[in-house]
């Protein structure tokens, strides 16, 4: 019973206050959702630009790399090459690729030990499988001979696998003729298969906050 109901006789029914209003406002409401959705796209610019969910560290590394080969191996190796099938029937292995890039009569050699790999720079280690090489030489023109005729090199007994022909010596106007003797040949190296290619590699990552080191590693392989 409550007091009023005690002090004078009769009761007061209970009364309920509203928890919430609701306002009908349209203009407010597109408002609102408006700025949440700026809210949104600020929010997630942020992220964006900021890259905040990840974290950038350079790693800080290197690759060593080296060869490695016993002569006698080298040897065993280059004689076992000589009488495989590149090296006894070339001819199988010529490539056109055009009128002026033909890669044909190739021959198997050995190459001296200075030749046989080098470094381009810090990341390469160069091992030639196969080469090309040109001659060429110069002659003067035959006594007798009339520059500029179809056989003005006809003369010249010295022996070339291709003809001789009859070439400026400079692009001047009065420029003397000569002949010239233009070899191309093409090879293959043996023995390349005795060396072991080493690779070691190495990097650490230091956090840059606290200069700590996040990470480590250290491996090696051979082929």
């Amino acid at each position: 019973d409550s007091w009023a109901a005690r002090g004078f006789g009769y009761a007061i029914p209970p009364v309920s206050l509203p928890k919430y209003a609701d306002v009908d406002n349209s203009r407010l409401a597109i408002l609102y959702r408006f700025l949440q959705l700026m809210a949104v796209v600020l929010v997630v610019t942020i992220l964006l630009q900021g890259r905040a969910w990840m974290e950038v560290e350079e790693p800080l590394g290197s690759v060593t790399k080296w060869i490695e080969w016993n002569e006698q191996e080298y040897i065993d190796q280059a004689r076992r090459d000589f009488d495989k099938d590149f090296c006894k029937h070339p001819e199988n292995f010529e490539y056109v690729y055009s009128k002026d890039w033909r890669y044909t009569n190739f021959t198997c050699v050995e190459i001296a030990k200075r030749n046989r790999y080098w470094k381009e720079g810090e990341d390469l280690i160069y091992i030639p499988l196969s080469f090309s090489e040109s001659r060429e030489r110069l002659r003067p023109l035959p006594e007798g001979s009339m520059p500029s005729a179809p056989d003005a090199c006809s003369g010249i007994s010295e022996a070339c696998s291709v003809p001789w022909r009859e070439v400026k010596i400079s692009s001047a106007a009065d420029a003397q003729s000569a002949c010239e003797c233009t070899e191309d040949a093409n090879y293959f190296v043996v023995g390349s298969e005795a060396f072991t290619i080493n690779l070691e590699h190495y990097y650490e990552l230091i956090r840059k906050e606290t200069g700590s080191i996040a990470s480590r590693q250290h491996s090696g392989n051979s082929c």
